[in-house]
């Protein structure tokens, strides 16, 4: 007889499962530090105001959504599955996915053209 054994993260956040789960797993994965280093590197430093990066990024990329982010934070607002529909927060997921996804390949791609760069000069 043979058991198996399977884990399956989710991740909870102050009001359960994220909304926005497949950039926040891309998020948490470790994979993209290098981008949101670079990113936050250039924002005004206000990282610190948000409970997870999936919330920062989403400020970060869509600026429009930092009033209602910042709303819910004060206890003012409601939360991001409240106002909006499932079908538009999928959207969101995918846009936010898609946007992280081009920020690293820009960055993989400006380190090939650097090692290029010092490999002709060497």
């Amino acid at each position: 007889m043979m058991f198996r054994l399977e884990l399956h993260q989710v991740c909870m956040w102050r009001y359960g499962a994220s909304v926005l789960p497949d950039v926040t797993s891309k998020l948490d994965s470790g994979d993209y530090d290098d981008v949101l280093k670079v990113l936050i590197a250039a924002d005004s430093g206000d990282e610190d105001d948000y409970t997870d990066k999936t919330d920062w990024f989403l400020c970060f990329i869509v600026p429009s959504m930092k009033p209602a982010c910042v709303a819910f934070y004060e206890d003012v607002g409601p939360r991001l599955a409240e106002s909006h529909n499932a079908h538009y927060l999928r959207k969101l997921d995918a846009y936010l996915c898609a946007q992280l996804d081009v920020l690293h390949a820009s960055m993989e791609l400006d380190q090939a053209s650097e090692m290029a760069r010092e490999m002709k000069d060497y």
